[in-house]
């Protein structure tokens, strides 16, 4: 190999990475800001403009105080009930949240919806076919003790919507966290109905 096809394999061969570097940095603000916007968007139902995995953690851990509240109000009747879902989500939820966390997050969220048809059933308020945030609001009319619920499960309906049009980058440990927050609730709502059949909930 001459000097003169040794330089025309070199250049050749440092073409396409130069051209990656140039157009990264040619479009490092623009590619910076899709990523920010991913990361941090306006979500309806919650708002102001939000990073993802922070507003996630933050509804873990009002629904974490939620529930030591009603472990020192409820006693043994709160502590008898494992989460109904699981502490730790079933595998084939752990393998779509690895390969497609987008599609992770409905998953965990139709557990809630089920939650809330079940109970609101349970407790003498059938709403089948209402939004099931409408029918947990009816149920917080009538059970004080859940309106904090009602909030956060108002957040994770509007995540999982946003997660469904595609408009967030949600990644495994986000859903992980995510189903961990569906899990707290439908939690709160199978103690709700388990509770007030001996009488000890309703308009409190």
């Amino acid at each position: 190999m001459t000097t003169l096809q040794f330089i025309a394999s070199l250049v050749k061969s440092l073409v396409w990475p130069l051209a990656i570097v140039w157009i990264a940095y040619k479009f490092k603000t623009p590619i910076t800001n899709l990523l920010d916007r991913i990361k941090r968007i306006t979500v309806p139902g919650v708002g102001a403009e939000i990073d993802v995995s922070e507003k996630i953690e933050d509804i873990n851990e009002k629904l974490d105080k939620e529930i030591e509240e009603k472990k020192e109000t409820y006693g043994a009747s709160f502590n008898s009930l494992e989460t109904p879902i699981g502490i730790e989500p079933q595998d084939s939820y752990r393998r779509v949240a690895q390969g497609n966390p987008n599609a992770a997050i409905p998953m965990a969220w139709v557990e809630v919806e089920q939650a809330i048809l079940s109970v609101s059933k349970e407790l003498g308020l059938p709403m089948e076919g209402k939004d099931p945030i409408y029918t947990l609001k009816q149920l917080a009319k009538e059970y004080s003790s859940i309106k904090s619920t009602v909030a956060q499960a108002r957040h994770l309906k509007a995540l999982c919507d946003e997660a469904n049009l595609g408009n967030l980058k949600i990644s495994f440990y986000m859903a992980m966290e995510y189903y961990e927050a569906c899990s707290k609730i439908v939690r709160i709502l199978m103690t709700l109905e388990m509770v007030e059949k001996f009488g000890k909930l309703k308009n409190r």
